[in-house]
């Protein structure tokens, strides 16, 4: 994204009474000269909350950031190294995606611009989802948003597992918080009527403005200029955003998707709500 788009995309943002802007997708800390330019640009009562896969992360620029307290910083992080290393593969002759965490965790979880980690629950990681929070807490992360992979095929067995794993954090989420620990389960703040995905404008590399962020999945990667609302460049567009009609996400991946795909993500959904359910009253005491 050249600063020119971003600039736009601010101004529309405030022009709309908003003050919380987030960077996410092909990692915005590897364009940190984007991220600085934006910084200088926004004043400070303006949020810029950062999504990183943490790999382009070092001590220069954690520093840097920690400078700046508007910053919120947002780690995608999904357990141990076995766990992290399995979902999340560098491209060749980047740095593995978990080199980065061990060294600088301790730094970063101290921060005050660091919120929660991003943990994604796979099927083939989800028997370890306790003894990961467990890896995570350990060094020094306790505020996560967990993130069950949607979208596709979850056999019975592994929902069932999840339900069980879910049940057993629960409880020690409840132990930990009684020792003092300053756990928190970031989804419960979080809401959206499309699993997984935020019904937000949400501005592309090149400008083009979309209304849920579900456009980033690869379902649309072949035709998602199909449902844009036009480009952040065009005036007219602007002028006409508050009267376009929303799109029907829900169906539309629906439409998409494998009818068993559809049915194991909506039961993992559930899953996720009923744990975040089962451990709100613990943050309520």
């Amino acid at each position: 994204m050249s600063f020119d788009t971003a600039k736009k995309g601010i101004d529309l943002f405030l022009s709309r009474g908003l003050n919380h802007i987030r960077l996410a997708g092909a990692d915005p800390v590897r364009n940190i000269g984007l991220v600085k330019k934006i910084l200088e640009y926004i004043t400070p009562e303006i949020t810029l909350r950062i999504t990183s896969n943490g790999v382009g992360l070092d001590a220069d620029l954690i520093q840097y950031l920690s400078w700046h307290p508007n910053v919120e910083l947002v780690l995608s992080v999904d357990g141990d190294k076995e766990t992290q290393l399995l979902m999340r593969k560098s491209a060749p002759g980047f740095p593995d995606s978990f080199s980065w965490f061990t060294t600088h965790a301790e730094k970063i979880s101290s921060l005050d611009i660091f919120k929660h980690l991003n943990m994604v629950i796979s099927p083939e990681t989800v028997k370890k989802l306790v003894t990961n929070v467990a890896y995570l807490a350990k060094m020094g992360f306790y505020r996560i948003n967990f993130l069950p992979a949607y979208y596709v095929k979850w056999t019975e067995e592994q929902i069932e597992l999840l339900r069980k794993q879910f049940s057993l954090l629960a409880l020690f989420i409840e132990k930990g918080i009684d020792k003092g620990l300053p756990f928190y389960v970031v989804n419960l703040d979080n809401y959206s009527p499309v699993s997984l995905f935020r019904q937000e404008l949400v501005i592309d590399s090149d400008g083009t403005l979309y209304d849920n962020d579900v456009i980033c999945a690869r379902m649309f990667e072949k035709d998602r200029m199909d449902y844009s609302l036009g480009n952040i460049s065009d005036p007219l567009v602007l002028a006409s955003l508050a009267s376009k009609p929303r799109q029907d996400w829900e169906d539309l991946i629906d439409s998409r998707l494998d009818s068993e795909i559809s049915e194991s993500t909506r039961k993992v959904d559930q899953e996720l709500s009923r744990f975040v359910s089962s451990v709100e009253p613990l943050f309520s005491k």
